[in-house]
């Protein structure tokens, strides 16, 4: 499983735009790779989906 291409990550609505800090994540195969884009060299964490489902539910919150 190789890493996704840097045209398949998404950055998150939180960014911190100034120093260019951003997660990122892109889908892979099973699950979702995570990525620190100010450092786009280092691994990616990669989570399965019931994972990804799970930490998405503790950190969404509703406007």
């Amino acid at each position: 499983m190789g890493m996704p291409s840097r045209g398949g990550w998404r950055r998150s609505s939180y960014c911190d735009r100034l120093n260019n800090t951003c997660l990122e994540v892109a889908r892979v195969h099973r699950g979702v790779a995570v990525g620190d884009s100010k450092d786009v060299g280092r691994p990616e964490v990669r989570v399965g989906r019931l994972g990804w489902t799970h930490f998405l539910a503790h950190v969404t919150v509703e406007a």
